[in-house]
């Protein structure tokens, strides 16, 4: 994937949403993900947060080019369906399966 990023070589980042719960994004995995693909110079990362997800309305949650959301206990996964039929990013996992 990365091969076809340079190919194109991206003027602007991608902006990478990560719509999951504080204790996801700081888990070992997340970081591992977010460290091999910020080693590309190609993305940008905002990350939602507890306080983002459970709190606001999706009309408030940060805009993205792509999302990657993670499912864990307490989080609104109907509130992140929502979000994506709303802004539309290229989702990189399936929300509804």
């Amino acid at each position: 994937m990365f091969d076809i990023l340079r190919r194109f070589r991206f003027q602007t980042k991608i902006r990478v949403g990560i719509c999951a719960m504080d204790s996801k994004v700081q888990g070992k995995p997340m970081q591992a993900i977010i460290t091999r693909m910020n080693s590309t110079g190609f993305f940008e990362f905002v990350t939602f947060g507890d306080d983002c997800i459970t709190n606001k309305p999706i009309t408030e949650w940060p805009q993205c080019d792509a999302l990657i959301s993670f499912y864990s206990k307490g989080f609104p996964i109907q509130k992140a369906i929502q979000y994506v039929e709303l802004r539309k990013p290229f989702c990189i996992n399936d929300l509804k399966k």
